[in-house]
């Protein structure tokens, strides 16, 4: 007899077992849970902003019952780590989080399943028409509303993103702002912060080997791990400082004369060719030259002239960029010449790709080229148009001299969102394909997005106003960005300061 009871029991077991891990979904009320397949949790995009608490429960519908009773709960996950641990989380599984495998094969996760009947007495008289709604609160006692860190979106309450970066609508409140998450004109949630720049180097700045001072005309800035290298045009000189924005951040002159007293004469734009040895490429556009510092040295190997010694094809007037591709080519943006030119490695001479040589706005024509942003991988170079107020694209693989196509700008000079006004640099998002561009004389760093028409700013005046303070900027010549694409580095010339700005 006590045998059969044994059996009996252990059957009990297997087949409470097999249904607590067999159920579809559960509802309580005006709630209805849908469960995943067992062996997963849930992992939210913001742990900390979105765990509500973690309790004991004796079963997954007990758990499922208290996310019911409360009105922030949207997703929880069960015996995830702990036998009947009971996880509550804010968010869903669209945008704010994700359901991974579990360390235990018998975890599960419910997800709360919302209607927009459920949110039929939104903005109607309350307390009446909401007093008992589990997804409705009488606001004010005037109004049935969302309840917090949740917006309403036309026919139902969502939850608020708690993300940085995620996308936002400026006419909803679609961000966490109770953790200080605001939908930025960016179109994205965000701290305020995100607006303002830290000052990596500038006049006051302490350079070990000038006897100037700091920094008089920073042009051009390439950021390698650590270490933010610096062209500063009326020093003539190349500067280094550390990626930080400790008054202590010291400086140190990198290049300024070499062998047979040779210097620069405003160096313009620098390149750092992480590829081929740490070569640095320097624009000399007051001498109207290409100068290439092999692996960084001034000695050995003794600094190269590779463009700008001669005539013709070789002949350059106020190069104003440089590029080099993983073969070695070299392309240069030849400023008044308005032409792009290309040039195989080692050669003494190079070839137009873009532009005619003479001035002109239609799509085979620039006026006054300057900065360009190469994106081997999808064969694009980037050429920022400055006298045509655009920016250009081109297909490497299409036929010489290329045709370009317009991808931001070209709608007249002007401080409106579809415009520019003489924009010096650019820099090429890896991740997004997103364009930002040195709006220089609107004072601004935009952003454009792929395939936008018109541009959000994200460093420095909307509308174009001049300022020194840390939002503001005073003609920025050039933009990019560190490897992982954390921070954006804006070479704001006439304010004389190096600013990094947090990219999201």
């Amino acid at each position: 007899m006590m045998l059969l009871c044994i059996c009996i029991q252990q059957q009990y077991a297997i087949i409470l077992f097999w249904f607590l891990n067999s159920v579809n979904s559960q509802t309580f009320s005006q709630s209805r849970f849908d469960y995943l397949s067992p062996g997963k949790q849930f992992l939210p995009a913001n742990f900390s902003a979105q765990l509500i608490s973690t309790l004991s429960t004796n079963s997954l519908r007990r758990c499922a019952i208290v996310c019911h009773m409360q009105s922030l709960c949207r997703i929880f996950d069960y015996e995830v780590y702990l036998p009947q641990q009971c996880r509550l989380f804010e968010g869903d599984l669209t945008t704010m989080g994700s359901a991974i495998s579990s360390p235990s094969a018998n975890s599960r996760v419910g997800v709360l399943q919302t209607t927009s009947t459920l949110f039929a007495a939104h903005g109607l008289p309350c307390p009446s028409q909401c007093e008992h709604s589990r997804y409705l609160t009488c606001k004010n006692g005037s109004r049935c509303e969302c309840f917090p860190h949740h917006y309403w979106d036309s026919s139902m309450c969502l939850p608020q993103s708690p993300l940085v970066g995620s996308p936002c609508n400026q006419s909803k409140s679609m961000c966490r702002q109770d953790i200080h998450l605001f939908c930025l004109r960016l179109d994205q949630c965000g701290p305020l912060s995100v607006y303002a720049g830290v000052t990596i180097a500038d006049q006051n700045s302490y350079i070990a080997g000038n006897s100037n001072g700091g920094l008089s005309q920073p042009m051009s800035i390439a950021v390698n791990q650590s270490i933010v290298l610096i062209a500063d045009g009326t020093r003539n000189q190349i500067v280094q400082f550390s990626d930080s924005n400790s008054p202590e951040n010291n400086g140190s002159v990198v290049f300024r004369n070499w062998t047979n007293g040779e210097s620069f004469n405003h160096p313009y734009n620098i390149y750092l060719d992480i590829r081929h040895g740490n070569n640095l490429y320097v624009t000399d556009a007051g001498n109207n030259r290409i100068i290439l510092f092999s692996n960084m040295q001034s000695t050995l190997p003794v600094p190269k002239i590779v463009a700008g010694t001669g005539s013709g094809g070789n002949s350059l007037n106020n190069p104003s960029g440089v590029r080099v591709d993983s073969h070695g080519n070299m392309i240069i943006s030849d400023f008044f010449n308005n032409r792009v030119l290309k040039y195989a490695p080692n050669s003494t001479s190079g070839y137009i790709i873009a532009g005619t040589g003479s001035a002109g706005s239609d799509s085979m024509s620039l006026n006054n080229p300057s900065a360009m942003h190469l994106d081997e991988y999808n064969s694009l170079l980037y050429v920022v148009d400055t006298s045509n107020h655009r920016v250009q694209r081109y297909f490497l693989n299409g036929s010489i001299p290329m045709v370009g196509t317009t991808v931001a700008g070209n709608n007249g000079a002007g401080s409106g969102s579809n415009q520019l006004r003489s924009p010096y640099g650019i820099w090429v998002s890896n991740k997004t394909g997103a364009i930002y561009i040195a709006d220089t004389m609107n004072n601004r760093i935009q952003r454009w997005k792929v395939g936008a028409t018109s541009g959000v700013t994200v460093a420095g005046s909307p509308t174009g106003v001049v300022g020194s303070n840390s939002t503001m900027l005073n003609s920025p010549y050039r933009v990019t960005a560190d490897v992982n694409e954390t921070y954006l580095y804006v070479s704001d010339t006439s304010n004389k300061r190096i600013q990094r700005f947090q990219l999201i």
